[in-house]
């Protein structure tokens, strides 16, 4: 496809579309990606690029959508992405605003960074490259349309080096091995030379144990003995993820 879709500063791609249908499966193998949109006069709706060529309209927000495939799949990237997170090099800590969504090797990034506003999603596995054109950056994507936007290449790179490290540390959890993915995952991105290439486990653990004490946190109105409890646990917690070897970080 030669199209190109041009993201505004208000984080919308502006269509003229009159493909418009009431319901649209996401998918992280088949779904190149999901277009914040100003559709017809609509400014709560979204573009879905399907892998087969097709793409459709529909009158939800692109966040919407991603809540969908969440429910559906009953995978919630929030909980699992900020655990691997934590573990990242300093120089890849992530904006709270783009997190993106990320499940072995299938990963959603966002484009836009706004925290209640519209957000582009890309399937990376359908990103071929990153260009820059002036003050503008554009996505090559495999199957849709590319994409235009005045986000910066560098901020591109920084956000897909961090879903190339969690991406191979989340196989190696889930499967035992997977350096050998590597290369595999975003192969235009080279691996950083601060992170490890095999996930400490203890350090994810303590990860894993932080997210489950904030969640419950969160969730539950303690009394303050017990909320003091879970601060020092959530203290621990993050001490020995700290006592990591953090020297090339």
């Amino acid at each position: 496809m030669t199209t190109t879709i041009v993201i505004n500063k208000q984080g919308y791609a502006v269509k003229d579309l009159h493909v418009f249908g009431e319901t649209v499966t996401i998918s992280p193998e088949r779904t190149v990606m999901i277009v914040a949109c100003q559709v017809n006069g609509m400014t709560t709706a979204a573009v879905v690029y399907q892998a087969d060529g097709t793409f459709m309209g529909i009158a939800q927000s692109s966040n919407t959508l991603m809540q969908q495939l969440e429910q559906e799949s009953g995978y919630f990237r929030r909980r699992q992405v900020q655990t691997m997170q934590r573990l990242l090099p300093k120089t890849l800590d992530p904006d709270a605003k783009s997190s993106p969504w990320v499940k072995g090797q299938n990963a959603f990034m966002p484009i836009t960074c706004y925290t209640d506003g519209p957000t582009t999603w890309v399937n990376t596995a359908f990103l071929t490259a990153i260009e820059t054109q002036g003050f503008q950056t554009r996505l090559v994507m495999q199957d849709a349309p590319d994409i235009v936007t005045s986000k910066g290449r560098n901020k591109f790179i920084k956000q897909l080096t961090a879903i190339k490290i969690m991406s191979l540390w989340m196989c190696q959890d889930l499967y035992g091995r997977g350096s050998q993915l590597e290369r595999a995952i975003l192969p235009m991105i080279n691996w950083p030379d601060n992170a490890p290439i095999n996930v400490d486990q203890a350090a994810l653990q303590a990860s894993r144990d932080l997210t489950c004490l904030t969640t419950l946190g969160e969730r539950l109105k303690l009394p303050v003995d017990e909320e003091t409890t879970l601060a020092d646990l959530q203290r621990r917690a993050r001490l020995n993820i700290s006592q990591r070897d953090m020297k090339t970080f």
